[in-house]
């Protein structure tokens, strides 16, 4: 399985959803630069013996699917700069009306800069290994 961790938040599939449907893939690569998405790619296939959404070691410096970027970032696994690039263009990913509380919003747990380990901490964020 190429994919190692998924967003199953349906509302903030919908939000990257929206960005990638406007050129995100290309322009995240472009805002990231090759080299930075090579680095990703190397710390995944060394951790979980792939590249991020199973990109071909062909495709160098390839964004395939900011889903994926987004959900190692969020999981803590590997934060990198292109779920922060992702995150400065996500419009209301969690919806009040219909999303999870204050508490666990992603917003309030992770920074959207655009440096590698983007995750800052928070006495609101989470413990994201054990689920709390």
């Amino acid at each position: 399985m190429p994919t190692s961790f998924w967003v199953t938040c349906p509302s903030l599939v919908a939000a990257i959803s929206r960005v990638e449907s406007t050129g995100g893939v290309r322009k995240a690569r472009e805002a990231v630069g090759e080299a930075i998405v090579e680095e990703i790619h190397s710390e995944h296939r060394t951790r979980y013996g792939t590249r991020v959404a199973g990109v071909r070691a062909a495709a160098r410096g390839s964004v395939k699917c900011l889903h994926a970027f987004m959900a190692l970032h969020i999981s803590g696994a590997i934060p990198n700069p292109v779920a922060g690039w992702t995150l400065l263009r996500l419009d209301h990913p969690y919806p009040k009306e219909r999303c999870c509380s204050a508490r666990t919003r992603m917003s309030s747990c992770y920074t959207p800069d655009l440096t590698p380990g983007g995750v800052a901490e928070s006495a609101d964020a989470p413990d994201l290994k054990s689920g709390s």
